[in-house]
């Protein structure tokens, strides 16, 4: 309930949407439930345009081992606007920056299908 007060706007999210991204931040990507009722906002992002290519970002980033500092918070990055999140996450890697923007903007890169049903982004 906590969660909806401090995000009404989840409220405007089907049932179907809010049960799809709680499965993908609890059991896709192992997001503790504190973090998500600490920034509820993140299930009001989209899966496919903001949340799925997030992440794979930061798989890339952390497979070759280039987040030196400590890990940034998954929520965090969500809720950096779209500039801020590519400046510190994919040019900032200059010798990776193909790939990374690659896995941030791959869903837009097949224009001939439209969202992805449940059944997919549940594959992801």
């Amino acid at each position: 309930m906590e969660m909806f007060q401090k995000q009404p706007r989840m409220f405007t999210r089907s049932e179907e949407g809010l049960k799809l991204a709680l499965d993908f931040f609890l059991n896709k990507i192992e997001l503790k439930k504190e973090a998500l009722i600490r920034r509820p906002c993140c299930l009001t992002f989209s899966l496919v345009e903001r949340v799925i290519p997030c992440n794979r970002v930061m798989q890339i980033l952390k497979s070759k081992k280039l987040l030196l500092k400590k890990e940034p918070s998954f929520g965090h990055m969500l809720t950096l606007s779209e500039e801020k999140f590519l400046e510190k996450y994919v040019e900032k890697f200059r010798d990776d920056a193909e790939e990374l923007l690659v896995a941030y903007r791959g869903h837009m890169l097949d224009s001939s299908s439209s969202s992805p049903s449940s059944e997919e982004v549940n594959s992801y």
